[in-house]
């Protein structure tokens, strides 16, 4: 008797366990919470909670389930052919179209615009994990950024800088035409930590600004709050090593 007894448990054991499973973002494997996982009729339908775990045990063996997240792809799978107990949902955010606000002062989509453009998002800008603003500019190809001493940083467009290059933040000058020659060093006093995105004009078409942005324009755009009744709290980890001529920075 004694020999059933073990298998019997272990089978209990082992189909209670195989009833829950995690759900995880494909790039962070960071638990999602507030999956929806239903069947074809929507008559059944489970959340998962903080920390991505859903009980699949409502669910029959024959029936497909659909995973859906307002921010990723929705998934599909017969419940019996689910093996493991983990399941990874991809983000839908890169299917979005790339919007730049600067070129004509409007939005426009990227694939309508005739000039030269470029833009750092900031999953680029997290990737990257830049020291300055100013290093963030030199991974940009067309600008050449000019350090006369390790803190400096001026960007140099089509040959041109200090009054003939336009800093804007949010749509507020950060220079103009009555600046100095020479090289400034304006851009190291924005931190690359509060950026969403950088956009960067090359070419004449920049002079929609004015005179002052001849050789272009470099816009930054800061991180946007978020209205709500509820407190949020979120955090991050941002880790940096840096010697004289050597430095490494980790978000």
């Amino acid at each position: 008797m004694k020999r059933f007894i073990l298998p019997i448990l272990y089978f209990i054991i082992y189909t209670s366990t195989a009833q829950i499973i995690t759900v995880l973002d494909e790039e962070s494997e960071f638990p999602i919470v507030k999956v929806a996982v239903v069947n074809e009729d929507n008559s059944k339908h489970i959340v998962s909670d903080k920390n991505g775990k859903i009980d699949l045990s409502i669910f029959n063996e024959n029936e497909i389930l659909s995973f859906r997240h307002v921010t990723y792809i929705e998934f599909e799978v017969l419940k019996r052919q689910l093996t493991g107990d983990k399941i990874y949902l991809r983000s839908n955010s890169h299917h979005l179209k790339e919007v730049f606000l600067s070129s004509s002062k409007s939005k426009e989509s990227r694939k309508r615009i005739a000039e030269q453009v470029a833009v750092f998002s900031i999953q680029d800008i997290q990737r990257l994990s830049p020291q300055t603003s100013a290093d963030l500019l030199a991974e940009i190809p067309g600008i050449k950024v000019q350090k006369s001493q390790f803190g400096g940083g001026s960007p140099v467009l089509r040959g041109m800088e200090a009054n003939r290059v336009l800093l804007v933040v949010d749509g507020v000058r950060m220079n103009n035409a009555i600046y100095r020659k020479g090289h400034l060093q304006n851009s190291i006093s924005v931190s690359p930590n509060m950026l969403d995105r950088v956009e960067v004009i090359f070419g004449p078409s920049s002079v929609i600004y004015g005179s002052d942005a001849l050789g272009g324009v470099i816009h930054y755009y800061t991180r946007k709050p978020m209205v709500s009744d509820k407190t949020n709290v979120n955090t991050s980890f941002l880790g940096r090593y840096s010697s004289v001529n050597n430095e490494f920075t980790s978000q």
